[in-house]
């Protein structure tokens, strides 16, 4: 057992050993991982407005989209999960890429544009080994650097949408990402030349004023 679960509190060990339940009876240890680091970051006040289906689909969706991914190739999915309850009427946006930074601001900034309010985000960092061919073989939440340090986004905004909102949304999202990767490609560039630039600096010659 991880420190992140013994650390969770018991209702919410419940709820997600419930979701485990529902798993299909022949899911991966994969499949099974990704619905457990999910479920390790919902809190006590998640699950209000939480559903253990909803944990499920998003497991399956996260899996589905790790389990074959080129390392840098962003993968995105949408919809609006039908669930009983007048608290479950929801946008599902679900978001696996490499793990860079300004992702989850990019990302709540992008579904803000679209005038959404996010009512619950989950961001577990994890870290995957992909074999030769790009097929996963085991996902962690243990710091590895020899393996792809990956990020999960699960998010739920109370609220539904027409089809084209949610395509539009989903565009957006994909422009966003894309601008990370290169902020992020460019950004330690500059860093590098900042670097160079300032080390020049403290070694030219100082002019004597004498």
């Amino acid at each position: 057992m991880s420190k992140k679960s013994e650390t969770l509190h018991k209702d919410v060990l419940k709820f997600v050993d419930k979701a485990m339940e529902k798993l299909p009876a022949k899911a991966t240890q994969a499949h099974k991982d990704i619905l457990r680091i999910l479920g390790q970051e919902i809190t006590i006040e998640d699950i209000d407005i939480f559903d253990e289906s909803i944990l499920v689909d998003a497991a399956t969706l996260h899996w589905e989209m790790a389990k074959e991914r080129e390392k840098g190739e962003p993968k995105i999915r949408i919809h609006c999960p039908q669930v009983s309850g007048a608290n479950h009427n929801k946008i599902v946006i679900e978001i696996v890429s490499d793990d860079f930074a300004f992702l989850v601001d990019s990302v709540a900034a992008e579904i803000n544009r679209h005038n959404l309010l996010i009512d619950l985000l989950l961001h577990p960092i994890v870290y995957v080994e992909y074999d030769a061919k790009g097929n996963m073989r085991r996902i962690q939440r243990e710091r590895d650097e020899s393996l792809t340090r990956q990020s999960h986004i699960h998010v739920q905004i109370k609220d539904t949408a027409n089809p084209e909102i949610l395509a539009e949304l989903e565009k957006g999202l994909y422009i966003a990402l894309e601008d990370v990767y290169y902020a992020n490609r460019d950004w330690r560039k500059m860093l590098d030349v900042l670097k160079t630039a300032r080390d020049e600096l403290a070694a030219a010659p100082i002019k004597s004023s004498m």
